[in-house]
């Protein structure tokens, strides 16, 4: 990687998951990017297609090589955003459609759900040779033969459990589908689990761990093996649900791995924290907030600091409540803080030494 403070930043993202980081915070400078700025210009919101991979490569050097000269905690990484949904259930033999995303730079993907029938599950099955699990490997190839080692490429999200039956069944089947038939519902978790492993071992396989961790597009970059997992099924449920059909799922599969980090939704997921924090093998909680809600992590930022026990977190933060916070001394420690819309470089580096100073 081409990043200035590489060596600084690597030493300082490894001691927030030590119990040295209790009282120190660290942040990722986001100052306001040209290549985002170009990329809305020529990519609205909307349905779009499977890209071109030499264009996504090209975005992403781009992008990640504005941060070089910022010398802050972040750790430069591509984002395999068309396979952060729509993978897993096109695998299972669901159509993939392709979204534009704008604001992130980003070319999603997600599934039709297709099981009509709840007993239809039982025949649900992957096929390692498909069109799809081509494409996917081949991408991971292109990436690492195409990045030469001038950024990391992340890890992506997970899609086991009740995530993989939302995608095939739809919100409101996945609910129903658990209290009606749960001795089917926990089969086809199985076969999930195998899938979720096929597609997370190949991208180890391929992309190997940097600098022995995995690069993270929220939580930089955490030692060893480490995958994401989304509790988003559970947003919209209680505590209780989420130990039933979430804990087990989770626990397992970072046991498979060195362990996973987890993204909760600020808007409707804050009652998972507490639970969550207790997950065998968590690394790291990110908090995800929506432009449509006014409800922020940072405003609940306390709260938040008591219900995730020692758990280190991941809060998105504008570049003037950062400073107002950081003035007043109320940004809790053990956190890597992502400052938004920081004017340049010079500021985002002078803010980078009152973060090395500050004391929780």
């Amino acid at each position: 990687m081409k990043k200035q403070n590489l060596e600084e930043a690597l030493q300082r993202v490894t001691e927030l998951f030590s119990e040295s980081s209790n009282q120190k915070i660290y942040a990722k400078m986001q100052v306001i990017s040209p290549t985002l700025r170009e990329y809305a210009l020529n990519h609205p919101e909307g349905a779009t297609l499977y890209p071109d991979l030499g264009e996504r490569e090209e975005f992403w050097r781009r992008l990640t090589a504005e941060s070089n000269e910022i010398l802050d905690d972040s750790i430069p990484s591509a984002y395999m955003s068309e396979f952060d949904e729509g993978l897993y259930g096109g695998l299972l033999g669901a159509e993939v459609r392709y979204l534009d995303n704008p604001e992130w730079g980003w070319v999603s993907s997600m599934c039709v759900p297709f099981v009509q029938k709840l007993e239809e599950l039982a025949d649900i099955n992957f096929d390692k040779n498909c069109p799809l699990a081509q494409q996917y490997l081949q991408q991971l190839k292109y990436f690492v033969e195409a990045s030469k080692g001038d950024y990391g490429i992340s890890h992506f999200i997970l899609i086991d459990g009740l995530n993989a039956l939302l995608e095939l069944r739809g919100a409101t089947n996945m609910y129903y589908d658990c209290m009606d038939a749960p001795e089917l519902v926990e089969q086809f978790f199985a076969l999930t689990r195998e899938l979720n492993y096929w597609v997370q071992d190949n991208f180890f396989e391929i992309v190997g761990l940097y600098r022995g961790g995995t690069c993270s597009n929220l939580c930089q970059w955490i030692p060893g093996k480490i995958v994401s997992e989304s509790l988003d099924p559970f947003h919209m449920a209680s505590v209780k649900f989420f130990e039933q059909w979430g804990r087990k799922q989770i626990e397992e599969i970072f046991a498979h791995y060195d362990g996973g980090s987890i993204h909760i939704h600020t808007g409707n997921g804050l009652h998972l924290v507490k639970p969550a924090a207790t997950l065998k093998g968590l690394k790291m909680i990110a908090f995800i907030d929506e432009n449509f809600n006014e409800l922020k992590a940072y405003h609940q930022l306390q709260k938040i600091h008591q219900d995730r026990g020692n758990v280190p977190i991941f809060i998105t933060i504008p570049y003037e409540e950062f400073v107002k916070m950081l003035t007043e001394k109320v940004l809790v420690g053990k956190a890597m803080y992502a400052v938004t819309n920081v004017p340049t470089v010079e500021i985002a580096n002078k803010l980078m030494e009152k973060v090395k100073a500050y004391s929780y």
